[in-house]
């Protein structure tokens, strides 16, 4: 660190990377040394190999340092990067711009238009990671997805529980169906349950509930959240209480039993706040007085259930109860929420 402006000037790119990622491995900050690299950014991406480029972004995330210079070489270069790299590379590279919110269209477009390569090539965990960078930045990527669905017995055989589990967390959150990546799963979940962990059996149990494959799949979804419930509560950090939280609500909706949590995990679970807590915009407001000049009879923001315990997750934007009518409201494009001067345009 010390003499970090000598090493980068007078090193090349894989000493450089090799350094880094030493430092990122051990999980030793060095602003230093990744200041040289960011300022000599542009030489680094054009000298270096997929490999030397890879690691370097990989080091950045793994220690969460911003590099917008060197990111946005990378993202510059992104066809080459992806043409001559291996999955490997590859996926190390889109992990650390999803790890550190960075988007890059380039590189994603890139591995959507080399999606069949990438699969047939790759490892699970690479895959894995691949989908989980362009779920956590909402790229959508149907090649690729498809590709992986294609390969889902393959995938759930060779890969380890965390592979298989954030691949099926990234198509649920990006919402594509995966019938053959469940119905693997399905065959093989006592690997799962044997050698997964918490973040494993949380994540699986929420993709089940959220794509609504619960009742398809009970055995599946009885086995993962009995296994969570043996956990020790306290281990359960603030995401997975979320992600069971979700899976009791959509299940309840569906009319699935699954078996209690013990009071303790019910009064964690319960203390979390889900993200996007539930309010009426002003939008939606425009349209709730509408409707009730209109005669309708409703509610903003109602409980599907009349015994509900999850506060306002999963409520409904307008509903009448008693009538059993539910309007979901997406939002309006501004343009056209402006020709609505009063009720009887709408």
């Amino acid at each position: 660190e010390k003499h970090a402006e000598w090493l980068v000037q007078e090193g090349n790119p894989q000493g450089i990377a090799n350094t880094v990622w030493a430092f990122a491995k051990l999980e030793v900050q060095s602003p230093i040394i990744f200041s040289q690299v960011e300022k000599h950014a542009e030489w680094f991406v054009q000298e270096g190999t997929p490999q030397s480029i890879a690691n370097t972004v990989w080091a950045c995330a793994k220690l969460g340092i911003q590099s917008p210079i060197l990111f946005s070489q990378v993202e510059k270069h992104a066809e080459w990067l992806v043409q001559e790299g291996n999955p490997q590379d590859i996926s190390n590279t889109v992990w650390a711009c999803a790890t550190l919110e960075i988007e890059s269209p380039n590189i994603f477009s890139q591995v959507e238009k080399h999606a069949e390569w990438f699969v047939q090539e790759g490892t699970p965990q690479n895959i894995a990671n691949t989908v989980w960078a362009c779920a956590t930045l909402g790229v959508e990527s149907p090649n690729l997805f498809s590709q992986v669905e294609k390969h889902a017995e393959w995938l759930v055989q060779e890969g380890n529980p965390q592979d298989i589990a954030n691949t099926v967390l990234a198509f649920a959150t990006v919402g594509i169906d995966s019938p053959n990546l469940f119905t693997c799963i399905d065959v093989h979940r006592e690997k799962l349950l044997q050698n997964g962990n918490n973040q494993d059996w949380c994540n699986t149990c929420y993709a089940i509930a959220v794509m609504d494959v619960g009742k398809i799949h009970s055995k599946l979804l009885v086995d993962m959240w009995s296994r969570v419930l043996k956990v020790n509560v306290s281990s359960l950090n603030t995401e997975y209480l979320r992600q069971l939280a979700q899976v009791e609500a959509f299940t309840k909706a569906d009319g699935i039993e699954l078996d209690e949590p013990s009071s303790k995990l019910r009064q964690r679970m319960g203390s979390i706040k889900i993200k996007d807590h539930n309010t009426a915009s002003r939008s939606q407001k425009l349209i709730s007085g509408m409707l009730t000049e209109l005669g309708f009879s409703h509610k903003n923001e109602v409980s599907p259930l009349e015994k509900w315990s999850m506060g306002d997750m999963l409520a409904i934007d307008m509903a009448c109860p008693k009538q059993k009518i539910a309007i979901e409201f997406d939002g309006p494009l501004l343009d056209f929420m402006g020709s609505w001067e009063d009720v009887t345009t709408f």
